[in-house]
């Protein structure tokens, strides 16, 4: 038994900690904005969404430095830099492959392409990369408009004929929803975020402060819902839109008193999962 569950749980530190779940995750917000508006996309941008972000994490944790062997993620991460640099490279040439095969919308993928490398950028330690890191404190927002664009908007943009109003607010919610992800995990490292001359936004807040903060996250995540309600959402699909933020809302004490990374990369990167699939079910 004792040999199944360190089985068992060396599978699940992989899934999480090789960023094959936060793949998944793109993989699936992606295809929840093609299902709901009824979007044709070519095969390779399916392949190109979930290696591009396999690629591209790979890398941040790749160069990822720290001696915190307290928590787990960090521990696996020091322990398997090979296999993570080899999944960069793997990601990276099935990613280029897949935009060779989209070349028509290059101009498209080119924002993306710039985004995620200058959100991975911060890491390496040259110059003049390290200046980006004076603007930490808009990191979070970054992320959240940088998974907004890859997953949400460049699939409208690609496949869309049409832009009627309910997909500026198919936007504007998804925004919040990652935003609201996003901010957990400045939360999370707030306290050492503070060591540093870099303050992310977060950070910078009282805990009332990011409080207010995130309920100002889930009252535009609300107010958007409505507004996509108002332009023909149903009943039933607002429910499903709402049910991954109530069950990120409902585990807010538990987030607020711990630093595991199995509530944060498991539990919470799965909302991401959860949010895109449910609408295939």
């Amino acid at each position: 038994m004792n040999r199944l569950l360190r089985i068992g749980q060396a599978v699940l530190d992989y899934i999480i900690f090789s960023n094959s779940l936060i793949a998944c995750c793109a993989l699936a917000m992606g295809a929840a904005t093609a299902h709901v508006f009824g979007l044709q996309l070519p095969s390779s941008f399916w392949g190109l969404l979930f290696f591009g972000a396999l690629c591209s994490y790979s890398l941040h944790s790749y160069l990822t430095v720290s001696t915190d062997t307290t928590r787990r993620r960090i521990g696996w991460i020091n322990e398997h830099k090979k296999v993570l640099l080899g999944l960069f490279a793997g990601a990276a040439v099935v990613t280029l492959v897949m935009l060779v095969a989209l070349s028509r919308y290059w101009l498209l993928w080119l924002p993306a392409a710039i985004v995620t490398f200058l959100y991975t950028a911060p890491k390496i330690n040259r110059y003049p990369f390290i200046y980006l890191r004076r603007i930490a404190v808009l990191k979070t927002a970054y992320l959240a408009s940088a998974w907004t664009y890859v997953t949400v908007l460049l699939p409208l943009l690609m496949a869309a004929s049409a832009w009627p109003e309910r997909m500026s607010w198919w936007v504007l919610n998804r925004f919040f929803w990652i935003y609201c992800v996003c901010f957990w995990f400045d939360y999370r490292d707030r306290d050492e975020d503070r060591l540093s001359p870099h303050l992310t936004l977060v950070a910078d807040m009282s805990e009332q402060q990011a409080m207010l903060f995130f309920g100002g996250l889930v009252g535009g995540f609300i107010l958007t819902l409505f507004r996509l309600h108002h332009h023909g959402m149903t009943n039933a699909q607002v429910s499903l839109a709402t049910l991954p933020l109530i069950l990120l809302v409902v585990v807010t004490g538990r987030l607020r008193t711990t630093t595991s990374d199995y509530w944060y990369y498991g539990y919470v990167d799965s909302l991401l999962l959860l949010s895109g699939g449910i609408w295939l079910v």
